[in-house]
């Protein structure tokens, strides 16, 4: 399944995140961060036939932005939309739990070139499990 959300506002991306820890059963989350902010975004596929995304329930693949997504399709990588505008743009995947485990886990990549950016989308990934047993990683 892919999500794309677009022209989000911080309050509104922590409500969805929330949402998705919730559904998902998500226990992890490992966020990492890319210098920049894409005027295009590729989000490779992993491990198979790009266009399996789409009939495939068990992973969902995210692009949020601040931003206006616009031209977005698969080809043989991946997913992939042009962005017009955005200051920030997230990147992921959320997994279902494997065998015994008991909660699913959460891939997010967080594109700006602004620190103070980064800053606020990290404190919303906190604010979007606060009150629940997820564990939250971050990559610097």
């Amino acid at each position: 399944m892919i999500l794309t959300k677009d022209r989000m506002s911080v309050i509104t991306l922590v409500n969805e995140l929330r949402r998705l820890v919730n559904e998902n059963l998500v226990k992890s989350i490992l966020v990492d961060f890319v210098k920049e902010t894409p005027g295009f975004t590729h989000i490779i596929s992993l491990g198979g036939n790009a266009k399996q995304v789409y009939t495939d329930d068990t992973t969902i693949y995210l692009i949020l932005t601040d931003g206006r997504l616009i031209n977005g399709g698969i080809d043989d990588y991946g997913i992939y939309h042009n962005i017009e505008g955005a200051t920030w743009v997230i990147t992921g995947a959320i997994f279902p739990p494997r065998g015994n485990e008991s909660g699913g886990s959460m891939d997010l990549t967080i594109h700006s070139k602004s620190g103070k950016v980064r800053n606020m989308l990290e404190n919303a990934v906190y604010e979007a499990v606060k009150g629940s047993d997820v564990m939250v990683n971050i990559a610097y």
